[in-house]
């Protein structure tokens, strides 16, 4: 439980049986929560409030889970699954996709103008060595003294 305390873990991360817990209200303003009852036969959701401070707190009345999530998966399917929506969807992740390529594109065009300085650094690098005029640069300082 303290692993999942709200200063820990935002309350909507942390997996619920309840698939509407904490996001869908009542009339009076405060959230639906998921309760079971003591037979462990039936499931709810409540009122917080009334959970909270007695059932005396809010009039409203129990709605059974299967039915109010049957409910809002149809609405869901029905509003927002359409076929317009999900080719919207499509279009702006295309979209987001396009413009990060681009940055990702610049940040390797950048990184390959980097690789291929130091590329050309080591071949003079590797050339002073292979003719010794590294060596003879390091020591004619030494020897002049």
């Amino acid at each position: 439980m303290s692993n999942n305390a709200p200063q820990v873990v935002h309350p909507r991360s942390v997996p619920s049986f309840y698939l509407l817990s904490g996001l869908i209200y009542y009339s009076c303003g405060h959230a639906m929560i998921g309760r079971i009852t003591k037979s462990h036969q039936y499931y709810y959701y409540i009122c917080n409030r009334g959970n909270k401070h007695g059932k005396e707190s809010c009039s409203a009345s129990d709605l059974p889970k299967e039915k109010i999530e049957k409910l809002v998966i149809e609405q869901i399917k029905q509003k927002i699954l359409t076929q317009e929506c999900l080719e919207e969807l499509v279009k702006l992740v295309n979209e987001e996709l396009g413009s990060t390529h681009g940055l990702l594109r610049d940040k390797l065009d950048i990184l390959d103008a980097e690789l291929n300085d130091i590329k050309s650094r080591l071949s003079k690098l590797y050339d002073a060595l292979e003719t010794s005029k590294l060596l003879w640069m390091i020591y004619l300082p030494a020897s002049s003294n």
